[in-house]
């Protein structure tokens, strides 16, 4: 059974995605029809975040959905609807499926857009995580004004509990991770007195995590040396000081898979892989599949479009190239010629 935890890991997973189709809307018109590879994707995108962590029943009562008046019918019908009230939205929760009328109307009806609730804001305000806003997945805050209402689904009992021990620090956490973990540091930060107002015990080293991180650091600068809002095994051994417990040991690290040897790059097509317009053809295919090799998650269909142009941009990133978006020669050789690890 999934989680609330489980729908916003996979949502998150998503944020940047952008473009029509994509993977959200073509996995919905593999089972409903070629038509909604272009349509709309706010409620694919939560049908394919429900679908991929394990919480279909919970969020989707009705089957899949597109159409965000029907979802929220659904909810309605199962008695799990919460109309957009201030404080109704300040009760909400994270994983919730929220809904919103730009008419900034609580009727169904008007139901023009849906996501899901990642934070309550306070304030009836809510910070959520949105497929199809501006054609993309992104992380927006929302107010009650504009939210018609929003579902509960009946996710499974979330069982994590803090076992009471200072986490290790090696391999050190950082801004951006998630997992138990981290939900272990944010237990042992609010028991050691650094406040999480916010956000709590979630899983996400965020904003805040990082400012009660480099608060304990700058409180043991005997133990510290430097502030860097980076959990490592110093700054464990701060934490544990301040619990009156011993220093974690370092968590056992996963051996590293052996280096993949280097593949010789196929000759250089002498064309330049952009958009737009979508370029086709067996050379984008091949460096597709190369990337999907590489552990990007791309589809292979032989089409040069937005989701390629994107994994260019960040392959680039990765190896220091010019962020173009365009397969030239060097992007092309380093495809094959970087190590895949």
């Amino acid at each position: 059974m999934g989680t609330a935890a489980g729908m916003l890991a996979a949502a998150r997973a998503d944020i940047g995605l952008s473009g029509r189709p994509n993977k959200i809307t073509r996995d919905y018109a593999s089972r409903n029809g070629n038509e909604f590879l272009s349509a709309p994707w706010c409620d694919m995108a939560v049908t394919y975040w429900a679908r991929k962590s394990g919480n279909r029943a919970a969020v989707l009562p009705g089957g899949d959905r597109a159409y965000t008046v029907w979802h929220a019918q659904d909810f309605q019908k199962i008695g799990r609807w919460y109309s957009g009230t201030v404080a109704n939205v300040n009760r909400a929760k994270p994983g919730d499926i929220v809904f919103f009328d730009w008419g900034q109307s609580n009727s169904i009806g008007a139901i023009d857009h849906v996501g899901v609730i990642e934070k309550v804001l306070g304030g009836g305000r809510v910070q959520t995580i949105e497929g199809n806003t501006g054609d993309a997945v992104r992380r927006r805050v929302r107010s009650a004004s504009v939210i018609a209402g929003y579902g509960r689904p009946a996710y499974g009992v979330d069982d994590y509990k803090w076992d009471g021990k200072v986490p290790a620090g090696e391999p050190a956490l950082v801004k951006g991770d998630t997992g138990k973990r981290v939900r272990d540091l944010q237990s042992a930060l609010i028991k050691a007195g650094y406040k999480l107002p916010r956000y709590g015990v979630d899983g996400d080293f965020g904003d805040e995590t990082e400012a009660a991180v480099k608060k304990l650091q700058a409180d043991h600068p005997d133990i510290v040396p430097k502030v860097t809002g980076k959990y490592d095994q110093q700054t464990a051994t701060a934490l544990a000081k301040k619990l009156g417990q011993e220093p974690p040991k370092p968590a056992p690290s996963k051996p590293k898979p052996p280096k993949a040897p280097s593949t010789p790059a196929p000759p250089w097509p002498g064309r330049y892989l952009r958009q737009p317009p979508i370029m086709r053809g067996d050379d984008v295919r091949r460096w597709q599949a190369r990337m999907k090799e590489r552990g990007w998650r791309i589809t292979v269909d032989g089409a040069y479009g937005p989701e390629s142009e994107r994994v260019c941009r960040a392959f680039q990133a990765e190896k220091g190239l010019e962020v173009d978006g365009i397969v030239g020669p060097i992007t092309w050789r380093m495809t094959w010629e970087a190590p895949i690890t």
